[in-house]
């Protein structure tokens, strides 16, 4: 048997908009949030100080909540729902010898040292992981770390520290 169902939006068992689905037939979840954030000011390799925050203060591109959610003067995403969230970031330094230690800080805790490199001039990693709603969370340098921040807006070939955070699911 076939039928067709001619809706816009799919409700939950209390009523309320679960998902909606375009007229092209995109699925679009009830939270969406996605930030693309970079430093941006006097091009040149600089440094954080110990237990300072990279200083994430320019957003490029955002969808759903995302331009909400980061706080470019903090330099902290705060979750909008409990999910997976995916955390991508890299960045460069002068040379293979300065230290680029950074952890993932959720709310006033470090995680893990996720980012970390030594032998190289950049530093790299992505990781996937469940926040809570509300709860917070940024890159916070280890030690005295070094990255590259460059005067010029995006779209652009120098813009080498970036990260981006992206809700993949909501989980209830």
């Amino acid at each position: 048997m076939t039928s067709i169902i001619k809706v816009n939006n799919i409700q939950n068992s209390s009523g309320n908009t679960a998902m909606t689905i375009s007229g092209t037939g995109v699925v679009t979840p009830k939270t969406t949030s996605y930030v693309w954030v970079y430093p941006q000011g006097t091009s040149g390799y600089t440094s954080v100080a110990d237990n300072a925050y990279l200083p994430f203060n320019t957003i490029y591109q955002s969808a759903g909540s995302g331009s909400s959610d980061f706080n470019t003067s903090t330099y902290k995403y705060t979750a909008p729902v409990k999910g997976l969230y995916f955390i991508d970031f890299f960045t460069i330094s002068s040379g293979a010898s300065d230290n680029k230690s950074w952890h993932l800080n959720v709310s006033d805790t470090t995680i893990c040292q996720t980012f970390w490199s030594r032998e190289t001039r950049t530093c790299t990693g992505s990781v996937t992981i469940q926040l809570n709603a509300g709860e917070v969370m940024g890159l916070q340098s280890h030690s005295t770390s070094y990255y590259y921040r460059n005067s010029n807006t995006m779209p652009s070939e120098e813009i080498y520290t970036r990260m981006i955070v992206n809700l993949i699911q909501e989980l209830t």
